[in-house]
């Protein structure tokens, strides 16, 4: 099934501007996870009262799929995005060519996918495109880092993985439902882990309370929570969780980064375009088959490529727009015939 160019071209434009937004947070020393934690906490309420404009009679597994997607969806998300921050925008981006190949294994396994003998070498012409990029050896470079390019990969590699498989659940769950409802429950599932996940990070042994400011009051406070159930203090604690993050974006922003003004806004903006491209996302997914969709996708690597370049001053701009340009050749072999 043909998906509308002008659909692709907007869905690659939303997530380029994405990815510039949080390679600024994250440079300017925001958190990974105070970033996700925010974003699904705003984009909530707008996909809840979209989703309500749809029919919420769904099967079982609808539900089950979509909330599997979200979980999975967001743990992906936090290990690219911490990628992002050891990495160029113009690497970072290319290196989505590696998404195809999962997506065909995990399309296979969950959806019974299977792509066209052109599809495939579409595929396969986008991967060795990545291996130019990543064959990058210029002295004084980050990719002439064995140890960074390991980390980089992994960090890159391990999103892919969360995330492709995610993408298989979110597109089962997309035929069976609404893409209002998809969205939705995606959201709220993803933001659910992320908050387990800050919760536990306030708990590590790294970061003991201070207790020389502690009162007689607080440590009572601090047995009774401690005889709640389990159930409760998780809620509580994403709840905690949650309000620092806010307060940490609204008044508290790092000293070497923006402020917190700047800090709202860009987070404001990162809500926006996200939440617009999963929506379209997923309206896509119901269109085609996932491998490709990916592919389609991975044709916005030209632009970050660009935008690395104009916006953050990243360097091998030739050789990293040649590997572009031969990952751009098998999506138009998957345009063309896949």
């Amino acid at each position: 099934m043909i998906v509308p160019v002008l659909q692709i071209l907007v869905r690659v434009g939303l997530a380029v501007s994405a990815n510039a937004v949080q390679k600024r947070l994250v440079r300017d020393g925001f958190s990974v996870v105070r970033l996700w934690l925010l974003t699904h906490a705003w984009m909530l309420v707008p996909a809840v009262l979209l989703a309500g404009l749809g029919a919420s009679d769904l099967p079982a597994p609808f539900w089950r799929d979509a909330a599997c997607a979200g979980g999975l969806d967001v743990l992906g998300n936090l290990a690219m995005v911490a990628a992002l921050r050891s990495t160029d925008l113009s690497i970072f981006g290319p290196l989505n060519a590696l998404r195809p190949i999962l997506a065909l294994g995990f399309g296979w396994l969950f959806l019974g996918e299977t792509p066209t003998p052109i599809g495939a070498a579409g595929v396969v012409l986008t991967v060795a495109g990545a291996a130019v990029l990543l064959g990058e050896n210029r002295p004084g470079s980050r990719s002439s880092n064995p140890g960074r390019t390991a980390k980089v990969v992994l960090l890159r590699v391990a999103g892919l993985s969360f995330s492709t498989l995610g993408a298989a659940l979110l597109k089962r769950a997309a035929v069976t439902g609404s893409v209002g409802w998809t969205v939705a429950v995606w959201v709220a599932a993803g933001g659910a882990v992320v908050g387990v996940i800050a919760w536990i990070r306030r708990q590590a042994p790294g970061k003991p309370p201070d207790r020389g400011m502690e009162t007689t009051k607080d440590t009572n406070d601090a047995d009774q929570f401690e005889r709640l159930p389990l159930y409760h203090r998780v809620i509580r604690g994403i709840r905690g969780s949650f309000s620092e993050s806010v307060a940490g974006v609204l008044s508290a922003a790092p000293s070497h980064g923006p402020s917190s003004r700047v800090a709202a806004g860009w987070v404001a903006l990162h809500v926006a375009l996200f939440l617009a491209m999963v929506w379209i996302t997923v309206d896509i997914f119901q269109r085609t088959l996932l491998a490709y969709s990916f592919v389609y996708f991975q044709l916005g690597m030209v632009l970050q490529v660009i935008v690395g370049r104009v916006c953050f001053g990243e360097p091998a701009f030739a050789r990293r727009l040649f590997a572009c340009m031969v990952m751009a050749a098998g999506g138009g072999l998957v345009l063309w015939r896949g």
